[in-house]
């Protein structure tokens, strides 16, 4: 779908005549990368391609994944590590801001510490009412998660109907 709308588009997958049928479907717009995404030099390879070939990244939409089909208490230990390892998805948790150190203990684009705390942090939910929220949604099997502020709430809001609106806001505001 991205490929048909004129984005470049890198596919990785571990098998190479997988990648090569969906080129034949999708068109010239997809680059393919035979390799793993659980390795990390697989990533950063994919990454590079896409950067070299495009110019640039806009986004990463990773859909690998396994499943376990099988008792949880006949598992093995190593089983749950490598479904977890490729990423398990339950639902989507979209938090606004929740008052937690996560600005002084972010990192700049070199992996220096960030060492400020943000105004939106400290204004935030407080991690216990946001965890409630979650664990709601994980009781009620919710597909989306939004454990936010009205301010975060209508961002996601312009975000679908307004995103030049909301890219010109978040560009003004404070935080980084």
């Amino acid at each position: 779908m991205l490929a048909g709308r004129k984005a470049k588009v890198v596919s990785v997958a571990r098998t190479l005549e997988k990648l090569e049928e969906l080129k034949k479907q999708e068109g010239p717009n997809i680059i393919v990368f035979q390799g793993d995404v659980t390795r990390e030099k697989d990533c950063k390879a994919a990454i590079d391609l896409a950067v070299s070939t495009a110019g640039k990244l806009d986004g990463i939409i990773h859909n690998a994944g396994v499943t376990m089909r099988a008792r949880a208490e006949k598992t093995d230990i190593q089983v749950y590590r490598e479904i977890m390892e490729k990423g398990v998805h339950v639902m989507v948790i979209s938090p606004g801001f929740v008052q937690t150190d996560g600005s002084l203990n972010a990192l700049t684009a070199d992996g220096s510490p960030y060492g400020k705390m943000d105004a939106a942090l400290a204004g935030g939910l407080a991690p216990g009412h946001t965890a409630e929220i979650i664990l709601d949604g994980i009781e009620h099997r919710k597909r989306d998660v939004f454990p936010a502020g009205f301010k975060e709430k209508f961002g996601l809001f312009l975000s679908k109907w307004a995103p030049s609106i909301l890219d010109r806001m978040l560009i003004k505001s404070q935080v980084k």
